[in-house]
């Protein structure tokens, strides 16, 4: 599930940026920039894949182990010099929108997710 979707900066491998669709959650989460508007850059070329992490969180909301979640999201890395990127940081905090929100909170609440894989930029040409 996702929060507010927007248009944020990408980095390419190449060192091109352009613009890329993701939410604004996540994008807050690994520091992406939003995109000017009007738009300065052209729009991610759809038959690529931009790099991305996979976070992860278990949660137990009992405690007792019954009724245990697995939450895995995917999350797009616009800008390669991001610590969680480069492995530098290997924890992430992001929105779960499966648990109730603090009362300072809109959405789900802010937990923090292990980073388990990093997987790059695949283009054709590569």
């Amino acid at each position: 599930m996702a929060g507010a979707m927007g248009w944020f900066q990408y980095i390419g491998d190449t060192g091109i940026t352009y613009k890329i669709r993701m939410d604004a959650d996540s994008a807050a989460a690994v520091g992406a920039e939003a995109e000017p508007v009007p738009a300065t850059h052209d729009r991610f070329p759809a038959n690529w894949s931009p790099r991305y992490l996979i976070a992860e969180y278990t949660s137990d909301p009992l405690g007792t182990g019954v009724g245990t979640r697995l939450d895995r999201r995917r999350v797009i890395c616009p800008d390669p010099t991001e610590t969680e990127w480069t492995g530098a940081d290997n924890a992430i905090d992001l929105k779960n929108y499966y648990m109730p929100a603090a009362t300072d909170e809109a959405g789900g609440a802010t937990v923090s997710y292990a980073v388990r894989g990093r997987f790059g930029e695949k283009r054709p040409d590569n």
